[in-house]
């Protein structure tokens, strides 16, 4: 770590005076000192915000070591979730400090993430964070996961530059996912929940914030330091994260937006489906018994309160939904059915688009 006095090596703690052979992008704009200072206040505030859960606590110290170094390999990106007011962006700010100033932060608008030449403006960045904003609405949260899962991942990117020639590689940036609620995160593959690392903040200041909170907090600046150092040093000898259950089984459900929808109004009869006897004589006049029209099912889908996801997102989550829920058959039919449940087919001259192994459930 370049501080203003000098560098930090974050394994041995060992310090040296500044030199220009250490090529560096970022650097904290205040002296470091190997004496400890302590951090009283932000250690109370940790206490009161996670409500003595120690398990965050310890979690959430070492994210902070883990961002002071330019290292990816634990593929991991923070989501933080928690009420208003609820220290969130706070914590970002001290973090911020803590990885070399606004300089070294990127906070792209949701929008960002479905155009490759705003990637630009992430190289070079320690932390890109995600506000919540409108990345829990369908239209972003599906580019922001994949965004989430290339980068955590360290796979390469193309970084499209106006006016100039296209680069790839990856970006060694942390990432943070904050927001009030659990977004949608549209993966069904399961790899999202293996790279995100949740914490929930459980106290809220809405009506009694401290309006001098940050800055006492910045004259506690070198102790967090040596605290999140502690956190890097425990994290490295355990190689991970400390465990907490905190979001689970609400990340997990995210994944799959529409599986409420599926359990209560369609019934799936892929294991007696058999695409050759099934009604069907042959290859042209394809007649089924075991069909629904898809825009029924997207019309039972929009007349309900199960979400808003448009037509054209709507199919592919159903479709993921589908594949996430019944892995095997999905699986199955895929590999030696001529028509695969998941896709949609088209009946002789018909407009209509029919989802086959699949039928609704009346409504009572």
């Amino acid at each position: 770590m370049a501080f203003r006095n000098g560098i930090l090596d974050t394994k041995t703690l060992d310090f040296r005076d500044a030199t220009p052979d250490y090529f560096n992008l970022t650097a904290c704009d205040f002296d470091w000192s190997n004496a400890d200072p302590g951090c009283q206040l932000w250690e109370e505030k940790l206490k009161q915000v996670f409500a003595n859960d120690q398990s965050k606590i310890d979690r959430l110290q070492e994210w902070f070591g883990y961002c002071l170094t330019a290292d990816c390999w634990l593929e991991k990106a923070l989501f933080l979730v928690g009420p208003t007011r609820g220290f969130k962006s706070t914590l970002l700010d001290v973090l911020t400090r803590l990885v070399g100033g606004k300089d070294a932060v990127d906070s792209p608008a949701p929008e960002a993430f479905g155009n490759s030449f705003n990637l630009e403006t992430m190289t070079g960045k320690a932390l890109i964070t995600i506000s919540e904003g409108d990345s829990t609405s369908s239209k972003y949260a599906g580019a922001i996961t994949r965004f989430i899962k290339t980068v955590t991942g360290q796979d390469s990117l193309k970084i499209d530059r106006k006016f100039k020639k296209a680069i790839s590689g990856g970006l060694t940036a942390k990432v943070i996912w904050q927001a009030n609620a659990v977004p949608t995160l549209f993966d069904s593959s399961g790899a999202m929940l293996n790279r995100i690392l949740p914490l929930t903040t459980d106290f809220s200041a809405l009506g009694i914030e401290d309006r001098e909170l940050r800055s006492k907090l910045n004259a506690e600046i070198l102790g967090i330091t040596h605290w999140a150092l502690r956190g890097l040093a425990r994290l490295r000898t355990h190689g991970e994260f400390t465990a907490t259950d905190c979001l689970r089984e609400d990340l997990l459900e995210s994944t799959l937006p529409l599986k409420g929808f599926v359990e209560q109004n369609l019934e799936i009869d892929w294991l007696s489906y058999d695409p050759w006897s099934n009604g069907m004589t042959d290859s042209k006049s394809k007649k089924l018994t075991n069909y629904t029209a898809y825009p029924d099912i997207f019309s039972r889908y929009s007349n309900g309160s199960y979400g808003h996801l448009k037509s054209q997102y709507f199919a592919k989550a159903l479709a993921d939904t589908l594949r996430a829920m019944y892995p095997d058959e999905a699986r199955r039919l895929a590999m030696f059915s001529p028509h695969p449940p998941l896709k949609s087919v088209v009946f002789g001259h018909e407009k209509t688009r029919y989802l086959i192994g699949v039928k609704l459930k009346a409504i009572n």
